[in-house]
């Protein structure tokens, strides 16, 4: 039985037709706490790093609970949007979920309670980020547009979405440039792609 490490991996070089469901299974992976994200880059030969599979996993955590709570939402969505705004969307939802959960955790309230604020507040992170989605979807934004359009409460955050839009860009046109568009010879391109991933790792830590 192949393993989910495996799948993602095949899921990855079947292009970008498959980055939907990449997402959905780096969801499965990361988190585990058992090596398999640093088997994940290791098996995808360092295409894609840690933080780049993080930030597909989001989005995949984000459309498992969309399609939990508002499945024809979440199918239209996916039909209508590239997973690069669930991406998007899947990073603020996910951080305020966890600042959430930790912040609730702390307070020492009863499990119980505990499980029920988790609950209520997951569902209305979850219905903000639905909103986002459909706001893309409807209007037509480009992922830029709707990383603009999200709200940002202060400096910190806006350097942290240049970070992010920077890292984007690179992955795009450098790091992922189709063969015909590198103007350089591939002795000098390995080197620059090298380059690319370490300031595109360290731009990924940049947090809000």
């Amino acid at each position: 039985m192949t393993d989910d490490v495996s799948q993602a991996v095949a899921l990855w070089h079947e292009g970008s037709d498959k980055r939907f469901e990449f997402a959905i299974k780096c969801y499965s992976v990361v988190g585990k706490r058992d090596g398999s994200t640093a088997r994940l880059v290791r098996e995808l030969k360092n295409h894609v790093g840690v933080d780049t599979i993080e930030d597909y996993a989001k989005g995949g955590q984000l459309w498992v609970a969309m399609v939990m709570h508002y499945p024809s939402e979440a199918e239209y969505l996916r039909d209508e949007l590239y997973i690069s705004f669930w991406n998007t969307v899947g990073r603020r939802y996910v951080s305020k979920l966890k600042a959430k959960v930790k912040e609730l955790v702390e307070s020492k309230l009863p499990q119980s309670e505990i499980e029920s604020e988790t609950s209520r507040i997951g569902k209305e992170y979850l219905d903000e980020a639905k909103h986002w989605l459909e706001e893309a979807a409807v209007n037509e934004w480009t992922v830029e547009i709707l990383r603009s359009k999200l709200p940002v409460n202060t400096t910190r955050a806006t350097f942290a979405n240049s970070a992010v839009k920077l890292a984007d860009d690179i992955e795009r046109s450098i790091i992922h440039a189709p063969a015909e568009y590198k103007a350089v010879d591939d002795r000098l391109y390995v080197r620059i792609a090298r380059v690319a991933r370490l300031f595109v790792g360290l731009l990924r830590k940049v947090k809000k």
